[in-house]
């Protein structure tokens, strides 16, 4: 699982131009510098802006290119990118869901917006959007984690289980991938079966997966993971995420040993602290209010 903001991937997936995709479009085109710009133009405009850092800029001028080609994905695929940039995740989820509207088979899109929609704590959205990719990318299917998390919180704990287990083939040094997989097992068949079918992982570097290993098959206190984080020769920043993820994966765990309290206590700390971490922050944060629903349930 990767610890980065998810990075949408690049528009340049239909063989027409933008330019041809405006023809038709309502609307006149824009002046500028004594000539008429074109939807290509403001798109070129953008990504100029957007690698000198601009990116304000850069969402206005692709702005311009969705006003100019409104038929045409695209741009708004492009602007969702910029969007997610700027952490405006529903303004995000608005122009991936038109480009899906223009391009409903286009599997890019139904990534981009699967893996948006669990940000956004859309489980049911998120499992439609990645199951359609799937469909169509089915070589790429043991790679969708993400899929895995949105049905661990939609209860489908089997699927879950299965899509985790189908993960490792493609990722098979991630404890992260193997403490969601115990959550499945131990919500279906308790703590014991969880371990007993724990997907081992010998060689993730990042700190602190060992000691989060060690945490779920029971042989490191929760405590000696946080004071872990503590010691060593890690800079700031590591810490940092290292007490992030060490606060997210006990609350998972305290989640399987049914510990409430400690669940809850630990993914606030997570919350707090995964502002920066990208779609696991969003999980962490997420987490927390899909845990006081479960409680108002009655839930565990």
């Amino acid at each position: 699982m990767t610890w980065r903001v998810l990075v949408l991937v690049a528009f340049a997936w239909f063989g027409r131009s933008v330019a041809g995709a405006a023809e038709g479009a309502s609307g006149p085109s824009v002046a500028g510098q004594g000539a008429a710009v074109s939807a290509e133009d403001w798109m070129a405009r953008a990504r100029d802006s957007q690698r000198r850092g601009l990116v304000k800029q850069a969402l206005e001028q692709a702005a311009k290119a969705v006003e100019l080609a409104p038929r045409d994905p695209r741009p708004l695929h492009y602007r969702a990118q910029l969007f997610e940039r700027q952490r405006q995740l529903p303004s995000c989820e608005a122009d991936l869901s038109r480009a899906i509207e223009l391009a409903p088979g286009e599997p890019v899109l139904l990534l981009d917006r699967g893996i948006l929609r669990l940000r956004l704590g859309n489980y049911a959205g998120s499992v439609t959007d990645l199951d359609k990719y799937a469909e169509r990318r089915p070589a790429k299917a043991a790679g969708l984690w993400q899929r895995g998390i949105s049905l661990f919180y939609l209860g489908k704990t089997g699927e879950a289980r299965r899509q985790f287990e189908s993960h490792r083939a493609v990722n098979p040094e991630d404890v992260e991938n193997s403490a969601w997989h115990f959550c499945c097992v131990s919500r279906e068949s308790g703590v014991a079966a969880a371990r007993k079918a724990w997907l081992p992982v010998s060689s993730d570097p990042r700190v602190p997966m060992r000691e989060i290993q060690a945490v779920f098959l029971g042989t490191l206190k929760p405590e000696e993971l946080l004071a872990s984080v503590e010691s060593g020769g890690l800079t700031e920043g590591h810490r940092v995420q290292g007490r992030f993820y060490a606060h997210l994966y006990l609350a998972l765990y305290h989640g399987a040993m049914r510990e409430r309290e400690a669940e809850a206590r630990h993914a606030a700390e997570a919350a707090r602290l995964g502002v920066d971490f990208g779609i696991m922050g969003e999980i962490a944060r997420n987490h927390a209010g899909w845990l006081a629903n479960e409680l108002r349930m009655g839930g565990r």
